[in-house]
C-alpha cells in the first residue's frame, strides 16, 4: 500500500512523492512533476493514475504503478 503526497510550493516546481505506508511511511520515489503551483491531488483507482491541474492550465496524469 503507498500514500501519495504533492509538494507545491506558492513559487517553483511540483513534487509528488511516493510514501510504503507498510513500511514506516519511508519515502519510495520523489519526482517534479510540473514547474509552476498545481492544484489537487486526484487518484483513479481503475486506471491507476494520479491527476493535477497546474496554475497555468495544464492537466498532468502520472502512473502511479
Amino acid at each position: 500500500m503507498y500514500l501519495y503526497t504533492m509538494q507545491s510550493p506558492m513559487r517553483g516546481s511540483t513534487y509528488i512523492t511516493k510514501w510504503d505506508i507498510n513500511n514506516n511511511f519511508n519515502p519510495v520515489e520523489s519526482k517534479v512533476v510540473c514547474d509552476v503551483t498545481c492544484g489537487p491531488l486526484e487518484y483513479s483507482e481503475s486506471f491507476k493514475t494520479l491527476a493535477l491541474g497546474s496554475s497555468d492550465g495544464r492537466l498532468i496524469f502520472v502512473d502511479a504503478q
